[in-house]
């Protein structure tokens, strides 16, 4: 409907999905914020931002650990996952329809990305020729 408003570009900040750390796992978290972005791809969406604030133990790892912690500054799950991701998404992309309850899908020209989650475990799986 927004895009159908206006011929300007249309730029959505602050995805706030804030996964519980005492329910989800790490994974399963990296998981939510990849079925987000497979979700605002599809819908049309080419830049999507996601504020985190380092250090706060209400909030999810993010993509990489904090630098002020020892041995931090590395790729989290998620940062880890990212990069494939990207890939698959630089391309317009759609959701597969029909998937299983707890599966996610989105194809494009570049590739898919999978994003499965059950019970206490979550993967994400990208495949393509930049994955």
């Amino acid at each position: 409907w927004l895009a159908s408003q206006t011929s300007l570009p249309i730029v959505w900040m602050e995805s706030h999905l804030l996964p519980d750390p005492t329910v989800a796992t790490v994974a399963q978290q990296a998981a939510l914020r990849v079925a987000a972005l497979l979700q605002m791809a599809s819908s049309g969406a080419s830049i999507g931002m996601q504020w985190n604030p380092v250090d706060q133990p209400t909030w999810d790892e993010g993509v990489w650990t904090s630098p002020w912690l020892p041995a931090g500054g590395r790729a989290t799950i998620l940062g880890q996952e990212l990069p494939g991701v990207l890939a698959v998404l630089a391309g317009p992309v759609s959701l597969v329809p029909g998937e299983p309850a707890g599966t996610l899908e989105a194809t494009g020209p570049d590739g898919t990305v999978t994003v499965t989650e059950s019970g206490s475990s979550a993967t994400v799986v990208s495949t393509g020729p930049h994955a």
